[in-house]
């Protein structure tokens, strides 16, 4: 097959490279589309597949829609809720309604996508991408002076959350740069962020904090995962499914993983697998697979 995956900023990176390097060891031609790699053209490709809920994505998606009619659309983590993102929430179905096919993380997901309208044949609920890497994780344990790690995205009152976090009592602060949402411009000053990382390095920097601070969705994949203790802050994860309860206990082991992580709503950590199987099932879609259908 010929696979097309869009990265179109750092937030969807993590997401889709999974994909990619399973995609590329069965042997498909795959290519990254958007900031990860060129801007290419998509007619002779069989699927184009996409993440979440950024507006950018919207942006492309539409224009492949428009452009390439004979491209299968595949949506990763439709179905979600966040509530207490007012952008979001709206781009993330709005995607889903030009998907051929769904590959929510959870349950409720799925069930979400349904009520929407969504075939329910078209429905795969295969867990998130974003927890597949864990399953080789190797925990290094850092004689670094305990901190905590924070990260606030932009959302209603950031600021004000920001500013409290500061003063905050007891250990050092490592701020993450927040990603680029509508706000971005009004971070507050005085704050030193830390450059992006890499994916290996966000990890064992996260393991080895004392806690993971803020309104991230990390705290609800990576760090539940982890086992690692987390204070949310704010409202811009409203309505989003945990696999744990959002805590401040502590559960990482020596392995690095919880116990039970297995068990969690997101997936067992063979998500970007299990895509790749039912992409070729299906092979490269006829007319009457990309012919879109509600209930």
């Amino acid at each position: 097959m010929k696979i097309v995956i869009l990265s179109e900023s750092r937030a969807d990176f993590g997401g889709v490279e999974p994909i990619y390097n399973e995609a590329k060891r069965r042997g498909h031609e795959t290519r990254y589309h958007g900031q990860h790699g060129s801007w290419i053209d998509l007619k002779n490709m069989d699927w184009f597949i996409f993440l979440g809920d950024r507006a950018g994505v919207l942006r492309e998606v539409l224009r492949v829609a428009e452009e390439f009619p004979g491209v299968g659309l595949a949506h990763l983590s439709g179905g979600d809720s966040q509530n207490g993102n007012l952008v979001d929430e709206p781009v993330r179905h709005s995607l889903s309604k030009f998907a051929h096919v769904h590959f929510p993380c959870t349950h409720l997901s799925a069930d979400r996508l349904i009520r929407h309208g969504e075939d329910p044949n078209r429905i795969y609920t295969v867990g998130s991408t974003m927890v597949d890497d864990l399953v080789n994780f190797k925990p290094v344990k850092k004689n670094y002076k305990q901190y905590d790690l924070v990260q606030m995205h932009p959302a209603p009152n950031w600021q004000i959350d920001l500013r409290e976090i500061i003063t905050l009592p007891k250990f050092p602060k490592i701020f993450m740069m927040p990603n680029d949402d509508p706000g971005y411009g009004e971070k507050p000053k005085g704050i030193s962020y830390l450059n992006p990382l890499s994916r290996p390095d966000f990890l064992q920097l996260l393991w080895n904090c004392n806690y993971f601070v803020g309104n991230s969705s990390a705290m609800y994949l990576e760090a539940q995962y982890l086992g690692v203790p987390c204070v949310q802050v704010g409202e811009r994860n409203d309505g989003r499914e945990s696999a744990f309860e959002i805590g401040t206990a502590d559960h990482r082991t020596d392995m690095g993983l919880r116990v039970d992580w297995q068990k969690g709503a997101h997936g067992d950590g063979t998500a970007a697998e299990q895509i790749l199987d039912i992409l070729e099932f299906v092979g490269k879609p006829d007319k009457d697979y990309l012919r879109r259908r509600w209930t």
